[in-house]
């Protein structure tokens, strides 16, 4: 357990997560606290600001005994807010998307991203959910295609850490 938690650390020495973590640490032993994993999960995908990896990972760190329930919580609060993402993507669509990102869609991502989710459906968000690659691009495009929101959760939750 301890290589482990030694590999979290060194791997989540990032500045916004060592800043969230000095924050978080007094947090560590309270009932709540996968249920704040969850929440900043839930943050971090709507608002498409910083990668979910390593934070969970330096939450995980700073509790290891709670790691599943971390974890958990982590994947609901993600899948949910790319549900809630991809909705809104879908209601607001392509003049908020060419506001937000007007350079996505020429990008050579976005292109590939049309063509796999158009061939692949569902199967290809739970890939990209899954990848390195951003997802955020292709929750826009399942909710300009008006792919099921339950199929965008249930892509997200099979796939994330």
């Amino acid at each position: 357990m301890y290589q482990l938690h030694h590999w979290l650390l060194s791997w989540t020495d990032r500045p916004y997560v060592r800043a969230l973590t000095g924050h978080l640490a007094p947090l560590a032993n309270r009932q709540l606290f996968p249920a704040l994993a969850g929440f900043i999960a839930f943050a971090a995908t709507v608002t498409m600001s910083i990668p979910l990896a390593p934070v969970v990972s330096a939450m995980v760190a700073l509790k290891p005994t709670r790691w599943i329930a971390i974890v958990s919580f982590a994947v609901l609060g993600s899948a949910t807010g790319a549900a809630l993402l991809t909705y809104v993507i879908e209601t607001l669509s392509l003049p908020w998307l060419n506001e937000k990102m007007p350079e996505l869609m020429n990008s050579r991502h976005w292109l590939h991203l049309v063509d796999w989710v158009s061939r692949y459906g569902w199967w290809a968000l739970a890939g990209i959910a899954a990848s390195p690659i951003a997802q955020t691009p292709a929750l826009a495009l399942a909710g300009m295609l008006g792919m099921p929101l339950w199929l965008v959760f249930l892509a997200v939750a099979l796939e994330r850490p």
